[in-house]
């Protein structure tokens, strides 16, 4: 029986397993730095496994890294599995939907796994298992990084998040990989593909710059708004003249530009002049060269008009996360390998079907040859443009792509190396 014969029989014997995984994690979802239930869940797991080292607590307090010695001599692979959730009320009615709520900036929000942050988790412990089966043919170490904070910090969080924070763990250093891997469930995938890998050469995802922008005004009645000093009317022109930037500044032929204001808040009652207003929002972009540039318009835009509307201003840039970029000489190495397991014609790189959003993945990929894929969760039947998307609080996951993840992860880690040992032989 050939490695990749093996790694189809061990992913289907726990099937069942890692969907009930999945489910439990969906149901109990935990915000960026608050993955507490989720990391233990997974700790305790690889120490169920016997895995060789099991690290808690890194990364600001929710990160687990476990590694798993092979029995033959090799160099260390990594895989990336997130954790977080985000703050949108599940709409789902799946009988394990999400009714969880936490505070998050001093507010009360809803809780969902709408990034599929659960289906990663539960890959990486179905491959963990399949791994551990598996040990006498694998080749050096697998460094299984279960990463919280995907999605971006806490609020007040102060300090590296994230991927970020992983790398400068005293273990992954000790410990860096040779290579990396990862996969994303994407839902808007054709019809029909779900298990399906999207990947390419090169840089595959836009990079990232969050921000956000805090108006200070005067109160007072807003039957004489000239005796106070509004944030809103100004906030909303900040809004639109952002995206002067957008459609003024960029040139598109080289550069794919999105800013996108996601929160607009401010004003206490509609007969109370708004004193303060706070606009959180992100840029995003291919052409990492003009990150100074789009920071600086931002910037300007933002004083300028708040300079013009008499308010006090004061812009904050939250979070940045690089592109992603995938080795060519990776792929060319792994994607045959990974096709040998799931299947002929099942590993595209049609460029329509590749990465196309930020993710903090990309910190790996700047320093380690890596791999980021897109797998399939598209539904077998139905019109694509009704799909909901991730982010949205109907994101419905076709779960037969799981164990085509968990297979996919697990030729990664056992074929890097060792197939390369096998040919030597």
């Amino acid at each position: 029986m050939t490695i990749h014969e093996q790694i189809i029989q061990e992913a289907n014997n726990i099937s069942e397993q890692v969907i009930a995984w999945r489910r439990d994690i969906h149901a109990h979802p935990e915000m960026s730095n608050m993955e507490f239930r989720t990391s233990k869940l997974v700790a305790a797991h690889l120490k169920s496994l016997n895995f060789d080292e099991v690290y808690e607590g890194l990364a600001g307090g929710t990160g687990v890294i476990g590694i798993l010695h092979g029995m033959q001599n090799g160099p260390t692979v990594g895989m990336r599995f997130d954790m977080d959730a985000q703050a949108v009320k599940e709409m789902t009615g799946l009988p394990f939907a999400s009714t969880q709520t936490c505070q998050w900036g001093g507010e009360t929000v809803p809780v969902m796994h709408c990034c599929g942050h659960d289906v990663h988790t539960s890959m990486g412990m179905a491959t963990a298992v399949i791994l551990t089966h598996l040990k006498d043919k694998l080749h050096g170490k697998v460094m299984f990084v279960f990463q919280p904070a995907e999605e971006g910090p806490s609020p007040g969080w102060v300090g590296r998040h994230g991927a970020d924070a992983i790398m400068h763990e005293k273990v992954f250093e000790e410990n860096k990989p040779a290579a990396m891997f990862t996969l994303h469930i994407d839902p808007n995938q054709p019809i029909g593909t779900a298990g399906e890998l999207a990947f390419m050469p090169g840089q595959t995802c836009m990079a990232i710059s969050s921000f956000s922008i805090e108006l200070e005004g005067i109160g007072g009645h807003n039957a004489k708004p000239w005796v106070g000093i509004d944030t809103l009317l100004p906030g909303a022109q900040i809004l639109q003249g952002l995206q002067n930037i957008v459609t003024r500044n960029v040139n598109p032929n080289t550069n794919q530009v999105v800013l996108t204001v996601g929160q607009f808040l401010g004003g206490t009652k509609y007969n109370v002049i708004a004193d303060h207003t706070v606009l959180r929002g992100a840029c995003r972009f291919t052409d990492y060269s003009t990150r100074v540039y789009l920071e600086n318009r931002v910037a300007e835009v933002v004083s300028g008009i708040a300079a013009a509307g008499n308010v006090k201003s004061k812009l904050t840039w939250d979070m940045h996360y690089p592109p992603n970029f995938n080795n060519a000489e990776l792929m060319k190495k792994m994607v045959p390998q990974i096709e040998e397991t799931l299947g002929r014609g099942r590993v595209t790189s049609a460029k329509e079907r590749c990465a196309q959003f930020p993710d903090d993945f990309s910190y790996y990929t700047l320093q380690i040859p890596s791999i980021y894929a897109m797998l399939s969760c598209a539904p077998d039947s139905g019109d694509p443009k009704k799909v909901a998307g991730l982010h949205t609080a109907d994101l419905m996951v076709n779960e037969k792509c799981i164990l085509e993840g968990v297979k996919a992860a697990s030729t990664f880690a056992l074929c890097y190396a060792g197939e390369d040992e096998e040919d030597k032989e």
